[in-house]
């Protein structure tokens, strides 16, 4: 828990304006601004709560301040949550806002824009084909897009806005279906199961730590859930890449453009996943890496 105070003085002619908290997966949040004769009027929202519970209904974390031109505010905000404890603040004038929002629709439009068209493609290859390589892709996909849109508040908003549990347990969850299938998929590309034995003995191991996540995110906390399922991502992306490493070097042809289509993706995921543990600041590149590394992957 954390307490964060902040003071705004408006040289503007706006007396209207909009606090974001960027970042949507927070247990409980507490807003306190100072009202009419001195009275501290509290807002709570948080992930906790049903979605309606908001005061603008919107993916993230949106307040109304008003703080009249020449004047200065105070303000202060009440921070809880079993996860990763992020403070990305910005105050914007209606106009602006909403000059955010375009700019950020329009590129959450075509991520997952690209992710339905190759969802559909894939789906199409494995009943025209009937190779289990593109179901297994298929089921990642999908499993991988939902993360994402966890992660943008998006699934909170449309999906689940009235189940404020399975909002809270949802990522770790998602997170190791998606990985698991991922797994599977590189054991299936790869043939490792006739090439090498050793490496498909290790990714039957993680998948199968990948699956103790599904069924501990149920029943465990998310505190530790979160930890276990950023620590696994990192598993995941190095032996990802050290299966494909070794199917290079084995002779294995097409484990080259495996390795260039993954290497962008599991830069994404290793990023993140340090912004996740704290290692990393939170930037453009660290928040926007999944989406950036798995939109390449996924056209190569």
């Amino acid at each position: 828990m954390y307490w964060v105070r902040f003071k705004v003085f408006n040289e503007s002619e706006n007396s209207r304006w909009l606090l974001h908290k960027a970042y949507p997966l927070l247990d409980k949040i507490e807003f306190y601004s100072e009202g009419k004769k001195g009275i501290w009027i509290k807002k709570n929202t948080g992930d906790i709560l049903p979605f309606s519970n908001r005061e603008i209904i919107h993916k993230d974390f949106l307040f109304r301040i008003k703080i009249f031109p020449n004047s200065s505010g105070t303000f202060f905000l009440r921070f809880q949550s079993e996860g990763t404890l992020q403070f990305p603040l910005y105050i914007y004038d209606y106009e602006n806002f909403l000059l955010r929002e375009r700019k950020e629709n329009l590129v959450l439009g075509l991520y997952y824009g690209i992710l339905i068209v190759l969802s559909i493609y894939n789906l199409i290859l494995f009943f025209m084909i009937r190779d289990t390589g593109y179901l297994y892709y298929l089921l990642y996909i999908t499993g991988y897009g939902t993360i994402q849109l966890i992660l943008n508040g998006l699934a909170f908003e449309y999906f689940w806005p009235g189940l404020p549990w399975w909002a809270n347990r949802s990522l770790p969850f998602v997170g190791g279906w998606a990985f698991f299938w991922g797994l599977q998929f590189t054991r299936n590309f790869l043939h490792t199961k006739s090439n090498n034995r050793k490496t498909d003995r290790i990714l039957k191991i993680t998948m199968a730590l990948m699956s103790r996540l599904l069924i501990s995110s149920l029943t465990l906390s998310y505190h530790l859930n979160i930890y276990f399922l950023a620590s696994l991502v990192i598993l995941f992306a190095l032996i990802v890449l050290t299966a494909g490493a070794v199917s290079l070097r084995s002779g294995y042809k097409p484990a080259r453009y495996f390795l260039i289509a993954w290497g962008f993706l599991l830069f994404g995921v290793g990023t993140y996943s340090l912004k996740g543990l704290g290692f990393v600041p939170a930037n453009f590149f660290t928040e926007y890496g999944l989406q950036i590394g798995s939109a390449i992957e996924m056209c190569l």
